[in-house]
């Protein structure tokens, strides 16, 4: 009897520390794809978790510097988007797609003016493109509203 409750406590011990080292030793891979089903299900938040498990092995991945900062700017925490899409500009990933997701930033975060900035240099990297244009229209006409409004009597 004695044999067998050590048996069973052996047992679990060793299932216990390969589950463990099971979850230490899941590859880039794994955080990568767990945090690709989260962003599919908008559940930004989890997937920023994962990705940032991701990241911790391979901080030179672009495309999880902008997964991330996509995340971030899906949960309104838009300078940590803006510090995410500056790395994958910098690593030159998605260089237009990252100026104009900054733009988009900028203008939640009230500042048209650095806005306009971004979304110009979104253009020269993606030329043509009627929604970017549309944001500098945009940002255009606020910042004239906004200098009118500033005129006093």
């Amino acid at each position: 009897m004695m044999k067998k409750y050590f048996f069973i406590a052996i047992s679990c011990v060793f299932y216990g520390c390969s589950n463990h080292s099971n979850n230490q030793n899941k590859g880039i891979e794994y955080y990568f794809e767990s945090g690709n089903i989260q962003y599919d299900l908008n559940n930004f938040s989890k997937a920023i978790d994962f990705y940032s498990l991701a990241y911790i092995q391979d901080s030179s991945n672009t495309i999880l510097e902008y997964r991330i900062g996509f995340c971030y700017g899906k949960l309104d925490k838009y300078k940590e988007s803006i510090l995410y899409f500056n790395k994958s500009i910098m690593h030159k990933y998605r260089i237009g797609d990252s100026y104009y997701n900054i733009g988009i930033c900028y203008v939640c975060l009230f500042n048209d003016s650095i806005a306009l900035q971004f979304f110009e240099k979104a253009l020269v990297e993606l030329p043509k493109e009627q929604y970017i244009i549309s944001e500098i229209n945009d940002c255009k006409l606020r910042l004239q509203l906004k200098s009118k409004s500033n005129v006093s009597i």
